[in-house]
């Protein structure tokens, strides 16, 4: 950190700067921003001891509520709250699946889809034409998972051939990369419904 009081300031470029030439703005930021560097660094340790600390307790509440039932804490944890007696303090944990789609494979799914809508055309058709469409639809360059279920879940009530190669291979395209897990915790309001405590820096 520069100092105002010295007689020269060193710049991103290493280059020697007279304290005279320095801006009152820029001695400002130099204050300021060390100032804030060390509070974040202090946040995001306090944060991540938070953090260890919820996981750990939920981890053990899920052991303590199987051993209650007469069960077996469960491999994969899975998504759960946990509430305190009254009800008016959740913790939750939520797990979601990360799913992206091979694109060879994707765009193999494309083109047989394709063959499939192309064919003679039927009321029904026209029905799974506009869910193939909506499914391919791409949410900033990328195949909405969710969009794909929906078509995926449909071949037990389409067995064209050709549809069921198309849903195999888009079956076949997706990739679980990874898992993030969430951990929530809220409030419950006057109306019964909870509001959520915000711990996201860029939502409070």
């Amino acid at each position: 950190m520069n100092q105002s009081k010295n007689e020269e300031w060193i710049d991103e470029r290493g280059r020697r700067v007279p304290a005279a030439y320095v801006k009152k703005c820029d001695k400002f930021a130099e204050v300021s921003t060390e100032k804030l560097l060390k509070e974040a660094v202090s946040l995001n340790k306090k944060l991540t001891a938070f953090k260890e600390k919820i996981i750990k307790d939920t981890t053990e509440f899920i052991e303590k509520k199987a051993i209650s039932f007469g069960g077996k804490k469960p491999s994969e944890n899975g998504n759960y709250d946990m509430y305190n007696f009254d009800r008016s303090i959740k913790v939750s944990v939520a797990i979601s699946n990360i799913i992206k789609y091979d694109s060879v494979l994707a765009q193999m799914a494309k083109e047989k889809f394709d063959e499939y809508m192309n064919s003679e055309f039927g009321e029904t058709k026209v029905y799974f034409k506009n869910m193939v469409i909506e499914a391919f639809s791409v949410t900033n360059g990328k195949l909405d998972p969710g969009k794909v279920g929906v078509l995926t879940a449909s071949k037990r009530d389409n067995p064209d051939p050709l549809f069921q190669e198309a849903v195999a291979l888009i079956e076949q395209a997706e990739i679980r990369s990874y898992s993030a897990t969430y951990h929530r915790i809220y409030t419950r309001n006057d109306d019964g419904s909870y509001q959520l405590i915000d711990l996201n820096f860029s939502s409070i």
